[in-house]
């Protein structure tokens, strides 16, 4: 009920000027210094209050590094979205080589919600030293998500209009879809959020994102949540 509701009020603009150089909206650093380090990658469009929610939970104790995306990372334009993940993922490597080197963080968590996993995969191929995981709704290969998603069909819309194939789209981001980059998590601890009822990222491609996380050897846990897609990242974030 409340993915249909999120559905129907969307109203994207993809219209004016946008850069990838703008795919960081902001960043912030909270509580330097301590043993872990908390990196948070946002669902499209931010995640509101309850990612606001989710910062606070995580800097109990801990350090957590936070971005804000802007709304225009993910849009029907296949080289824009090529170019702003790939800066996104060069900026919070760097970021995060930075950081590390200069504060001796004992464990490095990296958290990514919804679309933001598609950053948080590229970032591990590129900062590898991070030791645990949490992938809250996340899918194997982003254009199918995107295809298939109740939420990106004005996407994918303009796309047809366009010419392009979902099949095209596919070979296109390949970059971008999680499943390519699985072996640099090989060996790490995995935690993946699935939503069993989910429309919006379909259900069928956050679970086979547990299965070929296995398969390229990550200690997974996977947790079920028999709730949409809304419910299960507001879960999440207050409660973990």
């Amino acid at each position: 009920m409340l993915d249909r509701w999120i559905c129907r009020k969307a109203n994207d603009d993809f219209k004016g000027d946008y850069d990838p150089e703008w795919a960081i909206a902001s960043t912030s650093y909270e509580n330097p210094g301590k043993k872990q380090l908390n990196v948070i990658f946002p669902p499209w469009h931010g995640g509101g209050r309850v990612i606001d929610l989710l910062g606070r939970r995580l800097a109990i104790g801990s350090s957590v590094l936070r971005y804000e995306f802007h709304d225009r990372i993910l849009e029907p334009d296949i080289e824009n979205v090529q170019m702003s993940f790939n800066k996104i993922a060069g900026r919070v490597s760097d970021d995060l080589d930075y950081i590390t080197a200069k504060s001796n963080y004992e464990k490095v968590h990296l958290v990514g919600l919804s679309l933001g996993n598609v950053a948080l995969a590229k970032t591990a191929r590129m900062f590898d030293d991070f030791d645990t995981v949490t992938m809250v709704t996340a899918a194997t290969i982003l254009s199918d998500a995107m295809w298939e998603g109740a939420r990106t069909q004005k996407i994918r819309q303009v796309f047809e209009e366009q010419g392009v194939t979902q099949r095209q789209l596919r070979v296109a981001w390949h970059d971008l879809a999680p499943l390519t980059h699985v072996k640099v998590f090989r060996e790490k601890q995995v935690h993946t959020v699935v939503s069993r009822s989910d429309t919006i990222i379909p259900a069928y491609l956050q679970s086979q994102m547990s299965d070929r996380l296995r398969m390229a050897g990550a200690n997974v846990k996977e947790t079920i949540k028999p709730l949409g897609h809304v419910a299960t990242l507001t879960s999440f974030c207050i409660k973990g």
